[in-house]
């Protein structure tokens, strides 16, 4: 990590995100939470039609869908499958994998009828380039 101011470092990583969305066909925007559901960060594509839930969009959520789902896969573990690694959920309009990255939930916006494979593949490849933030997180 370099050693620059925290809200310039969490902007070039905002930018990263938005960049590498812009290249997956269908992907809209990632969102980065801890387990409670509290946002660390988020990168929203201008091809997105609606922004992700935040406390200052309005959104009332009283328990965050993030949130959620880390039980969701804490709890699916336990059926000896092995470790859950992602959650597709799909909607009226939108599609959203879930990525499991303790002590973090990633969430990846993506728009209806897009190819979710395409968007499941990058996973390694954005788990890889948010490793530093993961072990940051995990030392707190």
């Amino acid at each position: 990590l370099n050693l620059l101011p925290a809200s310039s470092m969490a902007e070039e990583v905002e930018e990263a995100l938005v960049a590498l969305a812009g290249t997956i066909s269908g992907l809209v925007g990632i969102v980065i939470t801890d387990r409670d559901g509290v946002q660390i960060l988020s990168a929203v594509t201008s091809q997105a039609h609606v922004d992700p839930p935040t406390p200052q969009s309005g959104a009332s959520r009283s328990v965050p869908i993030e949130a959620g789902f880390a039980v969701v896969s804490d709890q699916l573990s336990k059926l000896q499958f092995g470790k859950c690694q992602h959650l597709v959920a799909m909607y009226d309009n939108k599609v959203v994998v879930h990525v499991n990255m303790p002590p973090m939930v990633l969430s990846l916006l993506v728009e209806d009828g897009a190819d979710v494979e395409a968007v499941i593949s990058v996973i390694p490849q954005l788990q890889g380039a948010l490793s530093p933030l993961q072990q940051v997180l995990s030392a707190t």
